[in-house]
């Protein structure tokens, strides 16, 4: 596919896509779409990345119905939805492009056969682009020149004969080129675009004076429609050259104004317009980089001569540089000169030392030049043409003993003072390790810090801290160890191994056989290499766990002096894959990472304090809820039946008396194992409750609270059989225990119906633990229900058989009784069919 010029672009850039009305331009050759300005787009309903390289013939059809016009077609045109759009289609040839062609396309719905005429438009259009025609070839004749000629006086010179041309004769028009000079800080012009050398200065124009100096100044066009009526250009110049219009327009190169370009026009007012205004300011931008280029080519002839000098004294002066000098010749591809500092920094003899083997050591190369290319063939064109003066480059070799190192290459080239010709350049490599390991400490570092903003949780820190450190140490072998002081233990967070995959498991921090217990003891930095190792554990007080490592490096995470942990890095296959260069940075991190860990830590400690708190708040609040409703049910019952005694005292009947009491009995007993349970929960919440396991024979409990709650029994005539074994034994708390059990069994006599029957009987299917089981067949509980009997946020009130009342306290309380001992309860029913409770206690070894 032929290749658009920049000037195209420009072309495109500045008018296309202003123009109000639909454009695209295609390849004929190929048939494919090239470019699209923004009202196409939008009229066709593609995103430019899926129009852009469609086919033509995809999106086009032609033989639609319409009304043929003067250079134009009709089409059906597809959107991207799938819909036909009727539209009209004039097309214009891209001047000097014969393989591209632009169509102006005006779409519109077709109504009754009949297009809604935009000919208007089109026509307005095709006048512009003819206009535009030959701004495009102005463009590209001046954009020749600049491509062409690197003198500024010839482009200069060349650039201000095309421009009268095209405006109309040296009679008729005058151009005006001023350059900012920083010395003088004002405009000095360039009398016929520049022919005296660049350079030669002559007196400069205050900034914000005059019609340049105010272009300069605000780095803004200007028009003068009429000089005659502006003060901005002195009269008497005005009278003498015959001045009617003038337009300036600043010079920018990279944001920055660094001249003026002005035309006059010496025969009519009002001769700019706005499109003359972008014409000039598109000649202006070239300007600019051409300006720009010349300064760095004037640079470079001085700096050229300079080096021509210092060639002379080069070999005389060299033993006294800093790093590596060298001379490299193009012409035989290779060092001409290599001091003796090359055995130093790369370990090769000045006479082994060729660009061959270089590139043999060479590992990892980074351009320093952010416009530079890798290659220096690449930079022997650049010099000769004057847009580079010189470059550098950073790269990392190994040496023979395997030691990394980061180098500095640094180069000026050798120029032919009459052809120009690049024959070689001189260069310094400098052994810059240590810099760049600074450098990336400090972004380990500064990247460890961001990690402890953009984590959210310690599990998303750990990852993002391996992948700083990555960086500098290898890393395949790694993990972060935490110390819980209060536990005595050590666990492992995170870590990431060959050999031994995680999760591995906490291990005390007293324990001497760890090396990791061993450092934190010690609180040091420590680097083993494998001769150490063995000597280690030669002596029989560490162990070794997993594979066995042929270089472990190890830092103690530390808090003002107060251990929290570890971070390790440990090599299974390289015996010496850590210095003490990394020892060194180890250590210097371990601070940064102990900040950080620590840090995650009370940012968590705080997560989990605050919603112990907000969940301890709603648990307030629904106990408040239950005592308000279970203090009041029973409080009604003894109230009503007194004041009933009371009032009717001397009319009641004996029997009477005798059931009133009975409720009274039965009322005031709920609310007081209401109130013994409520006043548990509330010590238990206080951490007033301490546990004094002891060994107690399950059997014989059992029977003690069956025998507390033999009235209960028959009075509902229940049935309750222990079907425990003599002899088994649990380790409890015998108080807590009792209350749970007491709970369980009254539950199951108050859900039981009159007449019905309980077992309780024990299994030992959890080893170390005795499973006690209180089975019903009672009116048992609903699935909805069931995993809300233990949740206070989820209260389950539910009257028993013969209307006693129910708060759901007491399998709260047997819930935290039970784990307290480090057991726990579960339940299994069926509506109807009776319930079973089950608690497991440790047994007794």
């Amino acid at each position: 596919m032929p290749q658009k010029n920049s000037a195209d672009i420009i072309f495109q850039t500045s008018f296309f896509d202003k123009f109000p009305v639909p454009i695209w331009i295609y390849n004929k050759l190929t048939k494919r779409f090239i470019y699209l300005n923004k009202e196409a787009l939008s009229k066709i309903g593609y995103l430019k990345d899926e129009f852009l390289n469609l086919k033509f013939d995809k999106i086009v059809q032609t033989g639609a119905k319409g009304k043929k016009q003067s250079q134009s077609d009709s089409y059906n045109i597809t959107t991207k939805s799938g819909e036909f759009l009727a539209a009209m289609v004039s097309s214009l040839n891209i001047p000097e492009n014969a393989d591209l062609q632009m169509d102006v396309l005006t779409i519109v719905f077709s109504k009754d056969d009949k297009f809604d005429s935009e000919s208007e438009s089109v026509s307005i259009l095709e006048k512009n682009l003819l206009e535009n025609k030959r701004q495009l070839e102005l463009l590209k004749k001046i954009q020749t020149i600049f491509q062409t000629s690197h003198d500024l006086s010839s482009v200069f010179k060349n650039v201000y004969e095309i421009l009268h041309e095209y405006l109309g004769g040296l009679e008729n028009i005058r151009v005006n080129l001023f350059l900012y000079d920083k010395e003088q800080n004002g405009l000095i012009s360039e009398e016929y675009f520049g022919l005296s050398r660049f350079g030669k200065k002559g007196h400069a124009q205050p900034i914000g004076y005059s019609i340049s100096g105010i272009c300069f100044k605000e780095a803004r066009p200007i028009i003068i429609n009429d000089c005659s009526k502006t003060d901005l250009i002195p009269k008497k110049y005005v009278n003498q050259l015959k001045l009617k219009s003038s337009v300036s327009v600043p010079i920018i190169f990279k944001g920055n104004p660094t001249g003026v370009l002005r035309i006059d026009d010496l025969k009519s007012k009002n001769a700019f317009q706005n499109s003359d205004v972008e014409l000039f300011m598109l000649i202006a931008e070239q300007l600019g980089v051409v300006i720009e280029n010349a300064r760095l080519i004037e640079q470079q002839k001085e700096a050229l001569e300079s080096i021509e000098m210092v060639d002379k004294i080069y070999r005389e002066t060299i033993a006294n540089a800093q790093g590596l000098a060298y001379s490299f010749n193009f012409e035989t591809q290779d060092y001409e000169f290599i001091a003796e500092e090359c055995k130093q920094i790369f370990g090769i003899p000045a006479e082994k030392f060729t660009r061959e083997k270089l590139n043999e050591i060479i590992k990892e190369r980074v351009v320093v030049d952010p416009l530079g290319p890798f290659d220096i063939h690449e930079y022997k064109k650049l010099f000769e043409e004057g847009l580079r003066d010189r470059f550098q480059v950073h790269f990392k070799i190994i040496m023979p003993d395997g030691e990394r190192k980061w180098i500095s290459d640094f180069a000026l080239p050798i120029k032919d003072t009459e052809t120009g010709v690049v024959k070689g350049y001189h260069g310094i490599m400098e052994d810059i390790t240590v810099q760049k390991r600074n450098e990336l400490v400090n972004e380990v570092l500064l990247q460890i810090s961001s990690a402890i903003h953009s984590a959210s949780t310690l599990d998303e820190l750990y990852p993002l801290i391996h992948q700083a450190l990555s960086k500098i140490i290898d890393t395949q072998n790694f993990y972060i160890a935490l110390l819980d002081s209060g536990k005595k233990l050590i666990s492992f967070p995170y870590a990431n191994d060959l050999h031994d995959p995680p999760p591995w498991e906490s291990i005390p921090s007293s324990n001497p056989e760890s090396l990791t217990a061993m450092l934190l003891k010690e609180q040091q930095t420590v680097l083993y290499y494998e001769e150490d190792l063995n000597k280690i554990f030669e002596k029989g007080e560490n162990e070794i766990w997993g594979i066995w490592a042929k270089c472990w490096l190890g830092a103690t995470l530390s808090i003002k002096g107060v251990p929290i942990g570890v971070i390790g890095v440990q090599s299974y296959d390289d015996p010496y894959c850590y210095n003490e260069e990394d020892r060194v940075f180890l250590q210097s991190v371990a601070e940064q990472v102990a900040i950080a860990v620590a840090s995650k830590q009370s940012e968590d400690e705080i997560k989990k304090k605050n919603e112990q708190l907000r969940q301890s708040n709603r648990e307030k609040d629904k106990l408040f809820s239950i005592v308000a409703h279970d203090l009041r049910s029973p409080f009604h019952s003894i109230l009503g039946l007194t004041e009933i005694m009371m009032e009717d005292a001397a009319i009641l009947e004996k029997t009477e008396i005798e059931d009133y009491s009975k409720e009274i009995h039965k009322s005031a007993s709920a609310l007081f194992k209401f109130l013994e349970n409520l006043l548990l929960w509330a010590r238990m919440q206080q951490g007033a409750i301490t546990v004094e396991p002891s060994a107690n024979e399950l059997k014989k409990m059992v029977d003690r609270n069956i025998e507390f709650l033999t009235n209960n029994l028959n009075w509902k005539k229940i049935e309750i059989i222990n079907k425990i074994s003599a002899g088994i034994f649990v380790i409890a708390d015998s108080e807590i225990f009792n209350i749970i059990l007491r709970n369980l069994i009254s539950n199951a006599v108050k859900f039981t119906h009159r007449g019905g029957r309980i077992e309780i009987f024990s299994s030992s299917e959890i080893s170390g633990f005795v499973t006690v089981s209180v089975k019903d067949n009672g009116i048992g509980v609903s699935k909805s229900n069931l995993d809300k009997l233990f949740r206070i946020d989820a209260k389950v009130s539910t009257a028993g058989t013969e209307g006693e009342s129910s708060s759901g306290l007491g399998l709260l309380l047997c819930k935290e009784l039970i784990e307290k001992m480090g057991g726990k309860i579960w339940a299994e029913s069926k509506p109807n069919s009776g319930s079973t409770f089950h608690i497991n206690i440790p047994a007794e070894k």
